[in-house]
């Protein structure tokens, strides 16, 4: 028999673990995204790629706009989170590469 309270503290280390962890955007379906964000926050989940594979997916920002309606969180998973992840270095690259 498991001892009780016992799935509190497993659920509280498995939560922590996720804010650890980064995911990325890049699914094929609508509901997918959100409930990524749903699961894990939109501070966790950052706009993903398969470029330079054509892999179907052509606009991965339209589809992170398409399937979160809040505006934040669309900001956050298209930008602001791979700054977060990558800092100076991902700035010092958009830099180097100029406006698009």
């Amino acid at each position: 028999m498991a001892r009780a309270g016992g799935h509190a503290h497993e659920r509280s280390t498995a939560e922590l673990v996720l804010r650890r962890m980064w995911f990325d955007a890049l699914v094929y379906t609508s509901p997918a995204p959100r409930f990524l964000v749903e699961s894990v926050g939109a501070e966790q989940v950052t706009l993903g790629t398969d470029y330079p594979f054509d892999m179907g997916v052509d606009d991965p920002v339209q589809k992170v706009e398409d399937a979160l309606s809040d505006p934040v969180d669309r900001s956050a998973v298209c930008c602001g989170n791979a700054i977060a992840l990558f800092g100076k270095r991902l700035t010092d690259r958009l830099d180097a590469v100029g406006p698009a």
